[in-house]
């Protein structure tokens, strides 16, 4: 079961790669339901490791963040599992409500806690933070995920009003055996990756000249379900003749009078009786 949802999640993340330009540092939202389902489960590191070593990614390859009202909220509420809940969410850097969420260089996406403490009381100010969790959630995946957030919630809710605002937002969430994906909203669909041409940006050049590959001799060889050209050979079944020792003629048995030959090992020609004790 570990690895063929290991080979799900390397088949969603390659599809929103190939279509909806995902690209490295992932950039991850956590939901404050989500960190606490982690801390319930007493999973062993946090929910942010897990999430990474769910994606096989490397630390550095992914950005967790979340939300102020999500910190607020897990600060207000009572127990041990949301206390700590709410220290891990801490850890994790902050989406910038009021301005352009990403930073330079396309990797930001937020801003540490130093530069969200010094400008708290000049945001407040102006507009202030978003104090409703799933609005604040909806915010940072405004503009069809023009971001490219990965949003880790356990809210049904929320689920379904991202899948109905965009189809560019990766949903996880936690399962009693482990975390899961779930499964693109337009993979089977006209505007999906069945009716849509890759996109040059989040494609590597190694996946590029596979799919540029021809086959040596002019044709192109394509798959049905996504139309993508490949030079990948299939061999054929070679025809086999029948099995040449059920051709061979029958030896027949015994002597000319259809009696069992006698043994040419005895001098007298018979066989030798053994004595019984």
């Amino acid at each position: 079961m570990r690895v063929k949802r290991k080979t799900k999640v390397r088949k969603y993340l390659r599809y929103y790669r190939t279509v909806h330009g995902f690209r490295e540092p992932y950039k991850i939202l956590l939901d404050g339901n989500f960190v606490s389902a982690c801390v319930a489960r007493k999973l062993d590191d946090s929910a942010a490791h897990h999430v990474t070593k769910f994606l096989s990614a490397n630390p550095s390859t992914c950005k967790i963040f979340t939300t102020r009202a999500v910190r607020k909220e897990l600060e207000t509420m009572k127990g041990e599992d949301f206390a700590e809940a709410a220290n891990q969410t801490h850890k994790l850097l902050l989406v910038n409500e009021n301005e352009n969420p990403s930073g330079g260089g396309g990797g930001g996406g937020g801003r540490d806690d130093a530069t969200m403490k010094k400008n708290t009381k000049k945001n407040n100010r102006s507009s202030g933070y978003i104090e409703n969790v799933k609005e604040s959630i909806l915010d940072a995946c405004k503009e069809d995920n023009r971001e490219r957030f990965i949003v880790c919630t356990q809210d049904g809710a929320l689920k379904k009003q991202l899948r109905k605002e965009s189809a560019k937002v990766p949903i996880i969430f936690c399962h009693v055996s482990g975390l899961q994906m779930e499964p693109p909203v337009d993979a089977d669909s006209k505007s999906g990756f069945a009716g849509q041409t890759e996109k040059n940006e989040g494609v590597s050049e190694k996946e590029m000249r596979a799919l540029l590959t021809e086959r040596e001799g002019g044709e192109e060889e394509t798959r049905s379900m996504y139309d993508v050209k490949t030079n990948v050979r299939y061999k054929m079944k070679k025809t086999k003749g029948p099995n040449p020792l059920s051709n061979l003629k029958k030896k027949k048995r015994g002597g000319p009078d259809g009696l069992s030959a006698p043994d040419v090992s005895t001098p007298g020609g018979g066989k030798k009786k053994r004595k019984r004790r």
